[in-house]
């Protein structure tokens, strides 16, 4: 299947934006392959992946982190590099069928602990 292997001492990197959004390149190099050598069926197990991946993963906390980035003190450049990142998502959302905001109702809300610090911290649990 499609697994990373996640080092033991370090598994909070795997949450890590980068690195999901390097294991969307990962299935996107598959789903190209696949087309490219006319399987279908794998094309079709790799699509399935992706959207499975966008729902469950990416989609919903990274349309959350571009809105934080573009409200926050950040760098310009990380501001626009979270736009496209926000046109992407909203684009493949659309594509794959996903509501994005079914995929952010439920997720846990991150707040700045101290105005001016870095850091972002989850809120409160939402109400079940």
């Amino acid at each position: 299947g499609f697994e990373m292997d996640v080092d033991a001492k370090n598994r909070e990197a795997i949450n890590h934006i980068s690195v999901e959004l390097e294991f969307m390149l990962l299935l996107y190099l598959k789903l190209i392959r696949a087309m490219d050598d006319r399987l279908q069926e794998r094309a079709e197990i790799v699509k399935d992946a992706i959207r499975t991946f966008l729902k469950d993963h990416l989609a919903g906390w990274g349309l959350l982190y571009c809105s934080l980035v573009k409200e926050s003190e950040a760098h310009e450049f990380y501001k626009k590099v979270c736009a496209l990142l926000n046109m992407l998502l909203e684009s493949e959302l659309k594509k794959y069928g996903l509501d994005a905001g079914a995929l952010q109702r439920g997720l846990f809300v991150p707040y700045r602990q101290n105005p001016g610090m870095e850091d972002f911290t989850c809120g409160p649990m939402p109400p079940q």
